[in-house]
């Protein structure tokens, strides 16, 4: 859920379209509930958006997962898109394991994501923070975590500069 700049709400999550597998949606709504627009994004294999945050020039930044584009199993999946719900460009990051991306912030004028990478993988999945410029070009990521399975529901850009972000993890 992320405001929009005239008042209103944007959700977003999946939809399962008729003899399709699920795609990324979006739901906008006005200040007074109504339905300004909905879309689906996605290609021929499974799409879900997981994490939405409204980005420094009125655009909206989703995150989430897809297995049509990437590495291979399911990949992170970032997508930018304008006021009026058009796509403006996607991004997939991802390793040959199964990867996604939970939530998203932003970050002056870009924006760092949150997730876990690698979780069928040989150690089990890591805590993975992704830090992307404006454009959907990754500044930088990191992996983190122990022996076991880590992940991060959240994550949010300090005014500082640090990044922090929560989860949780199977490892002692």
């Amino acid at each position: 859920l992320a405001s929009a700049a005239d008042g209103g709400l944007i959700a977003a999550g999946a939809t399962e379209p008729p003899g399709r597998g699920l795609d990324g949606w979006l739901l906008a709504l006005d200040s007074q509930g109504e339905v300004r627009w909905q879309a689906a994004y996605g290609g021929l294999g499974d799409e879900a958006f997981h994490g939405l945050t409204a980005a420094a020039d009125g655009a909206f930044i989703a995150a989430g997962q897809t297995d049509s584009w990437g590495e291979g199993g399911l990949d992170g999946w970032v997508v930018k898109i304008a006021p009026d719900g058009s796509p403006q460009w996607q991004a997939v990051l991802g390793s040959p394991d199964s990867d996604v991306l939970l939530a998203v912030d932003a970050a002056g004028e870009g924006s760092v994501l949150a997730g876990q990478r690698g979780w069928y993988g040989p150690g089990r999945g890591q805590a993975w923070v992704v830090r992307m410029d404006r454009d959907g070009g990754v500044l930088w990521q990191v992996e983190a975590g122990g022996r076991e399975d880590e992940r991060l529901y959240g994550v949010w850009a300090a005014d500082d500069g640090r990044i922090h972000a929560v989860g949780r993890t199977e490892s002692t």
